[in-house]
């Protein structure tokens, strides 16, 4: 399934994560696809916050590919 959706700033951005974070089911998969400051690594803290988790959450390293 493909969702799309625009989203304007980095509270909404991490609001969409925590929202989205409650139709997750155990065992599932989720891609996320986008360039360079789209905010994916925002979006995957709000994930993590709606699922319970408030530790650091660190982007990755490009160079370690």
């Amino acid at each position: 399934m493909l969702i799309e959706k625009d989203v304007y700033g980095e509270d909404a951005m991490v609001q969409l994560g925590e929202t989205f974070a409650s139709s997750l089911k155990k065992g599932g998969v989720v891609f996320l696809e986008g360039d360079l400051g789209m905010g994916k690594t925002t979006f995957v803290r709000g994930v993590l916050r709606g699922l319970g988790y408030d530790g650091y959450c660190k982007k990755p390293n490009l160079y370690d590919c």
